[in-house]
């Protein structure tokens, strides 16, 4: 664990798919970019597997450990 690591907040992540594309939830909360930006993915394999990454952080989040997931935000922000 990496010093300043957020305490995980959420119990479960799953994917929903809208008009915009689709995207990752947290206990049903839609997951947003750093920058703030709604997070929707082209496909649905791509979003599952950002919410594989979130499911398998344990209780502490390391987002080093989710490059997928950083990968997506880099390219939406």
């Amino acid at each position: 664990m990496s010093p300043g690591s957020p305490k995980r907040f959420y119990k479960e992540a799953g994917i929903f798919d809208d008009a915009a594309g689709f995207g990752v939830a947290l206990d049903g909360k839609a997951v947003k970019t750093p920058g703030g930006a709604d997070f929707r993915a082209p496909t649905r394999a791509l979003a599952k597997a950002c919410a594989n990454e979130w499911a398998a952080q344990g209780e502490h989040i390391m987002p080093l450990t989710m490059k997928l997931t950083q990968l997506a935000f880099a390219a939406i922000d």
